[in-house]
């Protein structure tokens, strides 16, 4: 099974977890429709600041609604 079999597997069991796929090809991964199931798709070998870009971006409260207008 591969990352992206994996999360295709994930969904059909219901699970919502975000996934980021590391791979050293990533050229496969933008061509397979399981691709839109993935939060990100990071290039081996990934520096320390673009993993964490990644996660910070998975990881970032919800907006906070907008507040309602005065009358």
């Amino acid at each position: 099974m591969d990352g992206l079999e994996l999360v295709e597997a994930l969904r059909a069991a219901g699970h919502d977890v975000p996934v980021i796929l590391l791979s050293d090809s990533t050229g496969y991964a933008a061509q397979d429709p399981a691709r839109a199931l993935l939060h990100a798709v990071l290039q081996k070998p990934v520096s320390r600041q673009d993993l964490c870009a990644a996660i910070g971006a998975i990881a970032a409260p919800p907006p906070l609604p907008a507040a309602p207008s005065p009358p």
